[in-house]
């Protein structure tokens, strides 16, 4: 992984990831409903480990709890900084940050961490399992943590979904995160995303056991609509959310695992 990379892919446009969580509304709107569900209380103090441009952070402080933001990309801190004034709330701190080191930040300060994007950009498991060492360090005993991975089946996905037409020159690339998991961007030429590990779901839990976690649960940010989350989205209001309610108690069932792009692991430090 090339840190550098992934650092300028997220620098160059902020409001990327921002419009991104509202265009994959199932995603946004599922792992919300998680978070708050898990949530020890409204006054919680939360740290937003690579949390991007903010989403996730400012709807926890509008609810009250102490949020502390961080991120590998400065432009995202801004902009996050940008989206917490306009929403007239205040984040308890904003910095740029390495997940793998988290050495500003005090051991057992937090209620719920939440860690959804820095395991994805991360080739090497050494490093994926010191992020992860490094969250429950700063986690209070009892503490709720989250931690999203990338299906290895996600760019299939997001391509069907999207751009199948592009299929044919990409299909290399697709083959090779399949079996190996690693995506390194190419610097010339077509790229659809930045350096990122993407994971086989059945892999998640044996990945996990090793820290010492308590499991809560697992579950599928896309439920097992992945594929269908367009078409869902020009629904009218109520039969929109009626799917949301019912895609949403799909989510932890084994086959919305492996039709999700975004898999998230719950658990809980003992």
């Amino acid at each position: 992984m090339d840190k550098d990379a992934v650092r300028d892919f997220y620098d160059a446009d902020p409001a990327r990831e921002w419009a991104r969580l509202e265009a994959c509304w199932l995603e946004y709107a599922i792992t919300r409903r998680f978070i708050k569900k898990h949530l020890p209380a409204a006054a919680a103090r939360v740290l937003d480990l690579g949390g991007g441009p903010g989403r996730y952070a400012i709807d926890l402080a509008k609810i009250g709890c102490l949020v502390d933001l961080a991120d590998l990309s400065p432009a995202n801190i801004a902009y996050a900084t940008k989206k917490a004034a306009e929403a007239c709330i205040s984040l308890t701190s904003a910095k740029a940050a390495d997940a793998r080191n988290l050495q500003p930040y005090k051991e057992e300060s937090y209620d719920m961490v939440l860690c959804l994007g820095p395991l994805y950009h991360l080739h090497n498991e050494a490093d994926r399992a010191k992020v992860v060492t490094e969250c429950l360090r700063v986690a209070k005993p009892g503490a709720v943590l989250f931690f999203g991975f990338i299906s290895h089946l996600a760019p299939y996905y997001y391509l069907l979904k999207t751009q199948p037409e592009t299929f044919p020159k990409r299909s290399p690339f697709f083959r090779d995160i399949l079996y190996d998991g690693r995506y390194q961007a190419p610097t010339k030429g077509d790229s659809f995303f930045t350096d990122a590990y993407f994971i086989d779901p059945l892999e998640i839990e044996p990945f996990m056991s090793r820290f010492g976690l308590q499991p809560i649960e697992l579950f599928g940010a896309e439920s097992i609509a992945a594929q269908s989350e367009n078409h869902l989205a020009e629904l009218d209001e109520i039969t929109k959310n009626h799917w949301l309610e019912h895609l949403a108690s799909l989510a932890t069932h084994r086959a919305a695992l492996l039709a999700s792009e975004h898999v998230i692991y719950v658990g809980r430090k003992t």
